[in-house]
């Protein structure tokens, strides 16, 4: 857990020293708190010992630590056309070409790592109005969870997050090349094809009202439309009503916070606001079942740079004290992601096993230590 609050308490002590060099330029502050953060994560997360993560499964010959020993056992054909425990083929390629560099398991979870992490940083780095929130914020979403154990669709997100530059360049070959490649690491991807157009939606007033109604009625009617749609695609999944709600009261009071606050004409604040609101569906539906939030994780990200653009924005939708208003609503997102950070990473009983935290050289040397003591 020391690790985590660490991490907190450096990039704050970052944060605070770069604000108050005036002399600096923004982008060369954005660029050091973005590096900063990705060397910080890097650590904690890629130099992590390999017993943290369900999925990794460590010292079992299942999980994607025995798959990644399995793999590099294979030749080079059989990695190409042989079907491996139902994963993609790019993610089978990847755990390959690892293994030509080294067949530790610790280079597994440094380039999951960075594959998964980095775009992210650059993301945030590229768009977000205040960077150190951006990052604050990741680290206390859901999704920042899949590090530790979701491997495949950490790295699928990783490159999905890579082609929102070509959306807002409207280049969508480019865009769609990406997401078919992240599909190769993590199926789910392929629902992000639906941002490139969800995107560049244009909602006048009645729009923005109905959108609201929507959500309302997509609630009450959640169940129903889930058992539906399940006869319809031919599943017999039964509902599971998690008590996820919560996180959807919170990502609809943002949604109209924003709608709220939008600066006219900023198309990528309209843009993330868009994609924001599939988000939104996405976790109504993760409330009956619990894979829809998994789904809505490739939306639900960009609420790392939707809420630093609803800040900034306040400054100008308050009338009065607009300095205050502006730090006040950081002060508040940011204590907020913080406190939920510390406690989504405290967890013991969590599916991504985030604690205790354990860098891969010190858990065995204790373990080494104790077995010497004890003979």
């Amino acid at each position: 857990m020391a690790a985590y609050i660490y991490s907190y308490l450096i990039m704050i002590i970052i944060g605070f020293i770069l604000s108050l060099n005036r002399q600096s330029h923004r982008l060369e502050t954005r660029k050091l708190i973005c590096i900063s953060a990705s060397i910080i994560l890097l650590v904690i997360i890629g130099f992590r010992h390999p017993s943290m993560g369900v999925d990794l499964q460590y010292g079992k010959p299942g999980g994607y630590l025995g798959s990644f020993v399995a793999i590099n056992n294979m030749s080079w054909s059989e990695v190409l056309i042989t079907k491996y425990q139902n994963y993609e083929r790019g993610y089978i390629i990847l755990n390959k070409l690892i293994g030509v560099i080294s067949t530790k398991e610790q280079s597994l979870l440094i380039v999951s790592c960075i594959l998964s992490i980095f775009p992210i940083i650059y993301l945030v780095y590229k768009n977000s109005e205040y960077p150190l929130l951006s990052v604050i914020m990741y680290m206390g979403l859901p999704v920042f969870l899949l590090n530790f154990s979701g491997l495949r669709q950490a790295i699928a997100m990783g490159i999905t997050a890579l082609s929102f530059n070509f959306i807002k360049e409207k280049k969508p070959v480019q865009f769609i090349l990406l997401v078919i490649l992240a599909s190769l690491f993590h199926k789910s991807a392929i629902v992000f094809l639906a941002m490139y157009p969800i995107y560049n939606i244009k909602l006048d007033k009645f729009g923005k009202v109905m959108s609201i109604v929507v959500l309302g009625i997509v609630y009450f009617a959640r169940v129903n439309i889930f058992n539906l749609a399940m006869s319809i695609l031919g599943y017999a999944i039964v509902p599971d009503m998690n008590g996820s709600i919560m996180l959807f009261i919170f990502y609809t009071m943002i949604y109209i916070l924003a709608m709220l606050c939008e600066t006219p004409g900023n198309k990528v604040e309209i843009g993330a606001r868009n994609i924001f609101y599939v988000a939104c569906l996405c976790q109504v539906f993760s409330d009956v079942y619990s894979i829809a939030g998994r789904l809505g994780f490739y939306y639900t990200i960009y609420v790392i740079i939707f809420i630093p653009s609803i800040i900034k924005n306040v400054s100008f939708f308050v009338k009065s004290d607009r300095f205050v208003a502006k730090y006040v609503c950081y002060l508040l997102v940011f204590g907020f992601f913080i406190t939920y950070g510390i406690y989504q990473l405290s967890s013991r009983t969590s599916w991504a096993m985030p604690n205790p935290h354990h860098f891969y050289w010190t858990k065995d040397y204790l373990i080494n230590l104790i077995k010497v003591l004890t003979i």
